[in-house]
């Protein structure tokens, strides 16, 4: 379908009235707010349809059908009929990955209900297309994800540019673990930008590997091994390995966080290190991932002198929602604005109560501690104050 009519729909007012509706009730439910947002049947039928035509457009657009599914999900859980929809606009935009939250829709992946003959033969196409069997079990991966798994697996050497929440990092270490799980004697190099994580990555390594790979967080002299060797370093650590190991390949190299390349203390060691790298190791895999960046491999092409795919996109498929609160004390009321997905705002207050009046006009950190306290404990938020 035209990316247009997609737009045309996903911009129309009957979808936009509705998706910020949902947004509302969302916010003020997880606020524990007793406002009642009321959508009548035919609004919700109609934004559906227009959501519907959404998903099939490009990736920002999809992201946007799919949070529609996931807000209606959400609007009445309970509802067998927001249920099956919410999973046909997640199915239709590539993100079957967030339909591992909506219960009672699958069991031991096993379908609990029927959506017609039609439906099922399209749902279960791309149930197939987009699930991967690992060690046995089933994982579902974006239309985005699916897509760089193809490009890994082909060898390119590439620079992954997107944000953290696209599930980039994951689909990343499971083909390192996939790569290191289906070889012998060979040896990895992931790339960490600080010590700090050198303990996590190393320890998230060794836990998944188990006894198909030794993992190192410093270079050392190994006369000869039989299994693979997985060398989790700093910049600064991957000089002793480069010189003890220049005419040896690596079979992969990953760089996390490659946008520290443009960092102003560190960046001559990042180009340093991977011109060297480069350089030394032509039969290596070389895999760099950062946030989304504009144009991030052509400043790595300055400095290498590879082929390399870039890989990027700005859609992720969890809802995001930036909200600001700003706290009345003496009207004992939180304004509330919501930036949406869509790019409208969905501003409205509510009441704070008496007893919080004295608490909000103590203290800073009294105001602090309360404005976190209204995000729900299940959710994963960022505050800047």
């Amino acid at each position: 379908m035209s990316s247009g009519i997609a737009a045309e729909a996903l911009d129309h007012v009957d979808f936009k009235r509705v998706f910020d509706a949902l947004i509302r009730n969302l916010f003020l439910k997880n606020r524990d707010s007793d406002t009642d947002v009321t959508i009548d049947i035919e609004s919700i039928r109609r934004a559906t349809w227009l959501a519907s035509l959404g998903s099939l457009g490009d990736e920002s657009q999809k992201s946007i059908a799919n949070a529609f599914g996931s807000l209606l999900y959400l609007y009445d859980p309970s509802n067998e009929l927001y249920l099956k929809t919410c999973y046909i606009l997640q199915s239709r935009s590539g993100n079957l990955v967030s339909s591992k939250h909506l219960n009672g829709l699958y069991k031991e992946n096993q379908k609990l209900h029927n959506f017609g003959t039609t439906l099922d033969f399209e749902l279960a196409t791309h149930r197939f297309e987009l699930g991967k069997d690992f060690d046995g079990k089933t994982i579902f991966f974006t239309h985005y994800q699916k897509s760089l798994w193809e490009k890994l697996e082909s060898g390119v050497n590439i620079v992954v540019s997107a944000p953290t929440s696209s599930g980039k990092s994951f689909i990343i270490k499971k083909f390192i673990f996939d790569r290191i799980q289906k070889n012998k004697s060979k040896f990895f190099v992931y790339v960490v930008p600080s010590k700090a994580l050198i303990n996590q990555v190393s320890n998230e390594l060794s836990k998944e590997l188990k006894e198909s790979a030794l993992v190192l967080t410093t270079y050392r002299e190994l006369e000869c091994f039989d299994k693979n060797i997985v060398y989790v370093l700093t910049p600064e650590r991957c000089m002793r390995l480069l010189q003890e190991q220049k005419d040896c390949s690596p079979l992969l190299v990953f760089f996390d966080e490659i946008q520290n390349i443009e960092d102003g203390t560190r960046g001559s060691v990042y180009e340093n290190v991977i011109y060297r790298m480069t350089t030394s190791w032509k039969d290596s895999q070389f895999i760099m991932a950062g946030p989304y960046i504009e144009n991030l491999h052509l400043s790595l092409r300055e400095v290498i002198d590879i082929d390399l795919l870039e890989h990027k996109t700005l859609a992720t498929p969890v809802l995001q929602l930036k909200t600001v609160l700003t706290v009345f004390k003496k009207s004992q009321s939180v304004k509330y604005k919501i930036i949406t997905p869509t790019g409208s705002i969905v501003q409205g207050d509510y009441d704070i109560g008496k007893a919080l009046y004295s608490k909000l006009s103590n203290s800073r950190g009294q105001e602090l501690k309360y404005l976190t306290s209204v995000f729900h404990e299940d959710e994963q938020n960022i505050i800047f104050s």
